[in-house]
């Protein structure tokens, strides 16, 4: 019996009544206490630690996943943000086709059987959850929300992994036996040159898209928020807004409340606050420092979005900082 199924059996045979971790409407909250990192085929629950990048997925009532596929490296530490931006109960279960569509089935037939698992979050509506999982096994995989109904009318994303320069070494290396003894040499010295390659320059190997995408969070009646989005895209960046506000996302980031403003973005991995200028993010993504992101406080007049002929051509000067990961910040770039 598979890895992901089993558990959930086990669950069923010792099942006693909790609404709280019933697949329906009720809400869901994590128990308290140390995850359990079992290996699993698509991974292994990961140390918060240790992320080097945040992906935000939208779970919506059209049953479907905003994006719906992600791309990730092998070895690489990921929060998955999800924000549920519908009326109704979602939920993300990573898994291989396979085995969620066995979870599927059993929670089809018991629907309020309980479980808890760190590949799997369960987010109330207008809610955020996260999972921070360690993708170190190649290959193609789901995530899935399981509530019945949810499941059969298609919410279901895909997630490639891409194999490590030492994976894919290792791979040429084993299929390389017949092979002239040349080029089994370059695949074992391919398989050495890759074992001193630190963590940051695999995660570098994959090449981004033209046109970053801006994932926003916002009050669905700003109006500067709106404008600084209109703005984003005439400088070449994708968006995607969540109309949800921004105080919760902005905590769950890290961005300390003490920086915050009206809107809350990620991109690349970067927490984005305030009415940052476009050229500061774009210089951002070029340097990639170690930090947590960017941020404009307040709403300074004269600032991208905050700079309407309302303002009749005032212009505050203002900082863009540079916030770390620990909460410091530093002058990133000023205007007056």
């Amino acid at each position: 019996m598979n890895a992901l199924v089993t558990p959930l059996l086990v669950s069923l045979t010792l099942f006693v009544a909790s609404p709280a971790w019933a697949h329906g409407e009720e809400t869901h909250a994590k128990k308290a206490g140390p995850v359990v990192k079992e290996q699993k085929a698509w991974g292994i629950a990961g140390d918060a630690r240790a992320v080097r990048r945040t992906i935000a997925i939208a779970m919506s009532d059209n049953m479907r996943f905003t994006p719906a596929s992600i791309e990730v490296n092998q070895g690489d530490t990921v929060r998955l943000t999800l924000t549920n931006t519908g009326k109704v109960m979602h939920e993300l279960v990573i898994g291989t086709q396979q085995e969620l569509s066995e979870h599927a089935a059993l929670m089809k037939r018991f629907p309020n059987m309980e479980h808890e698992e760190p590949y799997m979050a369960h987010v109330a509506p207008g809610k955020t959850g996260e999972i921070v999982w360690t993708f170190n096994r190649p290959g193609d995989f789901e995530f899935a929300c399981l509530l019945p109904g949810h499941f059969e009318a298609g919410m279901v994303g895909k997630i490639l992994v891409k194999a490590s320069i030492w994976s894919q070494a290792m791979m040429n290396t084993a299929t390389s036996r017949t092979e002239p003894q040349g080029l089994r040499r370059r695949h074992l010295a391919a398989l050495a040159a890759a074992a001193w390659l630190p963590g940051w320059a695999l995660a570098q190997s994959a090449t981004a898209p033209a046109g970053p995408l801006v994932q926003v969070w916002k009050d669905p009646n700003c109006g500067c928020c709106k404008d600084w989005v209109i703005y984003l895209e005439k400088n070449g960046f994708r968006t995607q807004t969540f109309d949800t506000g921004n105080s919760a996302i902005r905590s769950r980031l890290g961005m300390p409340q003490k920086y915050g403003s009206c809107h809350t973005a990620l991109v690349a991995g970067y927490v984005i606050e305030g009415h940052v200028p476009a050229r500061d993010i774009q210089r951002l993504l070029k340097e990639k420092p170690q930090a947590l992101g960017l941020s404009v406080p307040r709403m300074p007049i004269g600032s991208p979005g905050m700079d309407g002929p309302e303002y009749g051509g005032r212009k505050d000067p203002y900082d863009v900082l540079l916030v770390t990961r620990d909460g410091n910040t530093t002058v990133f770039q000023h205007y007056s």
